[in-house]
């Protein structure tokens, strides 16, 4: 394996064309490479037509997903976010039984939306105008998985939990209230907190602040 930054003058190698080595840490890097493209696009940012080791790094560097100070080692979020070893879990209970995924949070992300999906199936709804409708709102749902795993508390290993019943879904993610945050101010103008702010800011660019 070798570093991912390699020498100032020599340029940036992939082992078999799929990971980037940062001291130890295995990172994807088509992964990366799609990922900072869409970001970059999303908020505007000059790409090169051939972007290489230096765009890259400094757009991670940006981004503070890697250490500014060389020897540029991965941020938890880096990691997190586009590591190649489990780093975040979810469990999916249905009445199916019981499917379990570990990877960085991207990975995660896809493939448990990947399987609510097919558990959301749609339905034609009887009435005067027949209507196909889902159980659960697709847009909701993926943005209530989301929140659960960019908001949730990395400081424990416990797994993102998700209940799907024949009428309901229930989520259980890890961690309580930020820092000073009150309960009873929840859902006012203006008061919000971050658990994970390189996380969440990535993820918001990458849906377009949605």
């Amino acid at each position: 394996m070798v570093d991912l930054l390699g020498t100032a003058d020599s340029p940036l190698h992939f082992p078999h064309g799929i990971y980037w080595c940062v001291r130890g840490n295995e990172v994807p890097h088509p992964l990366v490479q799609d990922s900072l493209a869409e970001y970059a696009g999303r908020l505007d940012w000059p790409v090169p037509e051939n972007p290489g080791r230096p765009w890259y790094l400094a757009r991670l560097t940006e981004l503070g997903m890697v250490t500014t100070a060389p020897p540029h080692t991965p941020t938890r979020a880096g990691l997190l976010l586009f590591g190649r070893d489990p780093q975040v879990t979810v469990q999916i209970e249905h009445t199916g039984g019981r499917e379990t995924f570990a990877g960085n949070l991207l990975h995660v992300l896809d493939r448990t939306l990947t399987v609510l999906a097919e558990l959301n199936a749609p339905f034609r709804l009887k009435g005067p105008t027949s209507l196909t409708v889902r159980p659960f709102p697709p847009a909701a749902l993926k943005e209530i998985v989301a929140n659960a795993l960019v908001h949730r508390s990395y400081d424990t290993p416990a797994p993102v939990r998700i209940t799907v019943g024949d009428q309901s879904l229930q989520v259980v993610s890890p961690g309580g209230l930020v820092g000073d945050l009150a309960a009873d101010r929840l859902g006012e103008p203006g008061v919000r907190g971050y658990r994970n702010p390189v996380i969440a800011d990535f993820w918001c660019a990458q849906q377009d602040g949605r």
